[in-house]
């Protein structure tokens, strides 16, 4: 077994830790990428406020049929964009 590897090494058990000093321990795999991630990093993007204003700004326009689910929209690119931006805004002040 190798000392240092990738995270998929890791992963798999063919390698102890990475580089940057993960173990298996603290490496968990993506639901929505299938990427393998560090399970500290996954956890400080669930935090982010400016996230969850997003999040909860597409659900709105989703719901209120200015967007499709799944449909890609850039904040600012287009009308879509701008009136996702400024939701977006609207909840991450408040």
């Amino acid at each position: 077994m190798k000392t240092i590897g990738s995270r998929l090494e890791v992963l798999r058990g063919d390698a102890h830790h990475t580089a940057g000093g993960l173990t298996i321990k603290d490496l968990k795999v993506s639901k929505s990428s299938d990427e393998i991630v560090s399970k500290k990093k996954a956890s400080q993007g669930k935090k982010n406020a400016w996230a969850k204003a997003t999040a909860k700004a597409r659900a709105e326009l989703i719901k209120d049929g200015v967007i499709e689910k799944g449909e890609m929209v850039l904040f600012n690119q287009g009308p879509k964009g701008k009136k996702l931006y400024e939701l977006a805004k609207k909840y991450y002040e408040s």
